[in-house]
């Protein structure tokens, strides 16, 4: 180690102390290699860990290289040999030093480079990072908003919701009346159907007995009639003049009754024709009404019901002829009632025999 008189040497003796020129020229050559030390960059790379240890590290090589000449200048004794080595090695170690001066400058200014490059990157994306929080605060403020509005839409179609299933349970109460009321209008329909029925097996024995009558009237018209001509043929012999008067007025009073059974019969065909027609539109009105029912009870507009809730309307009996006979007002009293739908009249002409 270095002392203050002199420094000692590696076998245990003592060199001088150094003269006051060589120490002169030491502190030349320290303040020379401190003239030589850059600045601005250099500086800036000194002044890392890395750095100052590497320079450290150099610095201490190039002091032991110049201890280890200087030693092995003394031990050669030639003073001029030693000071040209020692220049020679000065001069060799300041350009080493130099050329490590360069290259730690170079790299001092390639980590300067990337230093402000990842500072760049750095400030990019720094920059990127507040556009992300902001573009995250907006987005969290439009999904609250986009929350607020859903919340209030599901609020909306839960009202619709509960508004449609109590109108679910009002139509199927309204269903069930309509239901009801179907079942009653069935039951009334079959009770019609069976008294029109009824009705008809009464009217159809009625027409049979006129029929039969008008088929006993017309032979005893031909019965007469041939009288009448046998009559005339034997007037002059056997009928007097008192009984052939008595035979004409006979034979006029039978023409009367005919033409008055004559005028029965055809009311009786037209009100059967009519009768007839109207049981076909009534019972097609009620088999309409039987299937439509549900719906017109809810329909709405020129659709709906015009009257009660409970109203189901049927044919109005028409009213009987003036001066018919009662067979014909029996007729006109059960047009309202639906036929049975094998019914299809029943034909005088064809119980009277005509063609």
């Amino acid at each position: 180690g270095l002392e203050a008189g002199g420094r000692r040497t590696s076998d245990g003796g003592e060199t001088p102390a150094p003269s006051a020129g060589r120490r002169r020229r030491s502190g030349r050559r320290s303040s020379a290699v401190g003239r030589a030390r850059p600045r601005g960059s250099l500086g800036v790379l000194l002044d890392s860990v890395g750095d100052r240890v590497t320079f450290t590290w150099s610095f201490k090589l190039w002091f032991r290289i110049a201890r280890e000449a200087k030693r092995d200048v003394r031990h050669d004794g030639a003073g001029g040999q030693r000071r040209v080595r020692d220049d020679e090695q000065k001069r060799r170690m300041s350009d080493a030093m130099e050329q490590k001066i360069r290259e730690l400058a170079k790299m001092n200014e390639a980590m300067g480079k990337q230093l402000d490059a990842a500072n760049d990157a750095a400030e990019r994306e720094r920059r990127r990072a507040q556009a992300l929080e902001r573009l995250k605060d907006s987005a969290l403020a439009e999904a609250r908003d986009r929350e607020r509005q859903l919340e209030a839409t599901i609020a909306q179609l839960r009202g619709q919701l509960e508004a449609a299933q109590r109108e679910i349970r009002e139509r199927d109460a309204e269903l069930q009346d309509v239901r009801e009321q179907l079942r009653e209008s069935q039951a009334r329909f079959v009770r019609l159907q069976q008294e029109t029925e009824i009705e008809r097996r009464k009217l159809q024995e009625t027409i049979r007995k006129v029929s039969s009558e008008l088929h006993e009237a017309t032979a005893l018209a031909r019965y007469m009639r041939e009288t009448m001509l046998k009559s005339k043929r034997d007037a002059a012999s056997s009928v007097s003049p008192a009984k052939f008067a008595e035979l004409v007025q006979q034979l006029e009073e039978m023409r009367d009754q005919l033409n008055a059974l004559r005028k029965d019969n055809t009311g009786l065909r037209e009100g059967n024709s009519d009768l007839q027609q109207k049981l076909d539109k009534n019972r097609r009105r009620l088999e309409l009404e039987r299937q439509f029912l549900p719906l017109i009870r809810h329909a709405r507009g020129p659709l709906g019901p015009k009257g009660g809730a409970n109203s189901i309307p049927l044919g109005a009996p028409a009213p009987p002829e003036p001066g018919g006979s009662e067979l014909a007002r029996k007729l006109g009293r059960s047009q309202s009632a639906a036929g049975h739908p094998g019914a299809k009249g029943f034909s005088l002409a064809a119980a009277a025999g005509e063609p």
